[in-house]
């Protein structure tokens, strides 16, 4: 998994490591973590086709890259299609957990209204809609897990 500023890989094994992403071979430091198996599932959370590549790279036989982050709209992945089969790995694409909007975005309200979708305690600050730009200016700073943005009153 990767996460800003840094680059940030975090690998599960018998137990936890994350490694920099400054660090001149992660590839390599994941297969030796792994005993040279690498693992199961990467997620990439920014959308980076180098970081996809390496992703594929970490993968051991028949584990998923899956795809969170929001690549440019032109970007492209060139990788190995044969050595990826052989190894039965698996590339999967996530948006917004995969949800049907028009049919869940609704249902998730009325789950809410209802008190079945507890949102309240996940709800760490909020953000003036006219804060925003410098939200985005300083993403090194840590506001929350979810901010939300509350729109000025209209007059």
């Amino acid at each position: 998994m990767w996460t800003s500023p840094g680059w940030n890989w975090r690998v599960s094994t018998a137990r936890t490591r994350t490694l920099h992403g400054s660090q001149s071979d992660l590839v390599q430091a994941v297969r030796k973590l792994t005993d040279g198996r690498g693992v199961d599932h990467v997620f990439e959370a920014v959308g980076v086709p180098a970081l996809m590549l390496n992703g594929i790279d970490m993968l051991a036989r028949g584990g998923t890259l899956i795809l969170v982050g929001a690549a440019a709209r032109d970007a492209t992945l060139p990788f190995h299609p044969r050595r990826f089969m052989s190894q039965q790995q698996q590339i999967v694409g996530c948006i917004y957990g995969n949800i049907r909007p028009q049919i869940d975005l609704p249902l998730f309200a009325d789950w809410y209204s209802d008190g079945r979708l507890h949102l309240d305690e996940m709800h760490t600050t909020s953000v003036r809609l006219s804060d925003v730009p410098e939200v985005f200016a300083t993403l090194d700073q840590d506001r929350g897990i979810r901010p939300i943005i509350e729109f000025e009153a209209q007059a």
